[in-house]
């Protein structure tokens, strides 16, 4: 997940970067094209790579959501039955899922969570802004 992220800001940032030198060129009519066309296919690439991270992301919140239910639903069990086996089975699992809550992190870095996606956008942004800052000043 660390390389998909890495790679997924080093794309956009190239992608961006080729966009810019493509429209500062001032080479022929053939080579402009040519420049136009790299640039639309980098573009889906990266479209695609966004729709992937995306769907990562969401995956990963959809597990977390179904693990807040059954958490409820095991306290509600808890609730209504005194004791027997299926008592101690909702016991069983809401000690597991508050002793040791279920975490996607990439190597301990960050949570795959919802918030990954608009971390991933802030600091593609700020980069694309440095890239501007560079480029015309």
């Amino acid at each position: 997940m660390l390389l998909f992220c890495a790679f997924f800001v080093f794309w956009i940032l190239f992608t961006f970067q080729h966009g810019i030198i493509s429209l500062q060129s001032e080479e022929t009519d053939k080579f402009q094209r040519m420049y136009v066309l790299v640039f639309i296919k980098l573009l889906a690439l990266a479209l695609i790579y966004m729709l992937l991270l995306l769907w990562l992301t969401s995956g990963s919140e959809a597990f977390m959501r179904e693990v807040r239910k059954t958490k409820h639903l095991s306290i509600l069990i808890m609730c209504r039955y005194a004791d027997g086996p299926l008592r101690t089975t909702a016991k069983n699992m809401l000690k597991l899922i508050e002793e040791t809550p279920p975490d996607f992190s990439v190597y301990g870095m960050w949570s795959m969570d919802a918030q990954l996606i608009i971390d991933v956008f802030k600091l593609i942004t700020s980069f694309i802004l440095i890239i501007l800052q560079f480029t015309f000043l």
